[in-house]
């Protein structure tokens, strides 16, 4: 058995992208398990200052993530299974492009 850190880890990290320029972009997490429901906070930062946001501390689940921003089409993704070994929950990182909305232009 190797020895556990005292560390707190996140069921689930996330960053988010423009699907289309690739630029990341801020935006609302929620996760969902059942009954248990959290926005996801900013949680760090990857090397390239993209933001990666966190959360469900050390909670193992069957997640549903809602991911939105407004100009975007919100994105869902179901069935986000997180384990845990005998010290931690095993981090899933997900990588959400958003796909920007069309503006309507107003007629003349």
């Amino acid at each position: 058995m190797k020895p556990c850190t005292p560390s707190i880890e996140p069921a689930i990290t996330v960053t988010v992208f423009n699907a289309r320029t690739k630029a990341p972009i801020e935006a609302n997490i929620v996760v969902q398990d059942g009954k248990f429901q959290e926005v996801l906070a900013v949680y760090g930062a990857t090397a390239s200052g993209q933001t990666i946001y966190g959360g469900a501390f050390e909670r193992p689940g069957i997640y549903t993530l809602r991911v939105s921003q407004p100009g975007y089409r919100t994105t869902r993704i179901a069935r986000i299974n997180v384990s845990k070994d005998e010290c931690h929950v095993l981090t899933r990182h997900v990588n959400i492009k958003l796909v920007p909305v069309k503006k309507h232009r107003p007629r003349n």
